[in-house]
């Protein structure tokens, strides 16, 4: 089966503000943090009351050697809107997490 002719269940569209990596470090217990790369996105959220406000979001890539690639093909896109398919879970501490959908080749993500 071609899974690249379905549409991602998950799409997050936005102006790319950033791309980064975070800092690394350790906590007190010893326990490496830190390190991913990150697509920073700004996007209009409806209020209740009907008045809009500006969310960022961060869209989170990876911290392996090939997400860098993955992170500064973005890089051009700053300024720019963009369409993300991505993947989201509840992380430790209950956070929610944002990342990009593996698999999924986002070659002309502005439209």
């Amino acid at each position: 089966m071609d899974m690249s002719q379905y549409p991602s269940r998950f799409e997050l569209s936005g102006v790319v503000m950033n791309v980064f990596q975070r800092p690394e470090g350790k906590g007190k217990d010893g326990v490496s943090y830190g390190g991913e790369y990150i697509v920073q996105l700004m996007s209009a959220d409806r209020l209740r009351n009907g008045d809009d406000r500006l969310v960022s979001t961060d869209l989170t890539i990876g911290r392996d050697p090939a997400d860098k690639a993955e992170a500064d093909k973005y890089k051009p896109l700053i300024g720019k809107a963009a369409k993300f398919p991505c993947t989201v879970y509840v992380g430790k501490e209950r956070q929610l997490v944002i990342a990009l959908a593996r698999g999924k080749a986002v070659p002309n993500a502005a439209k």
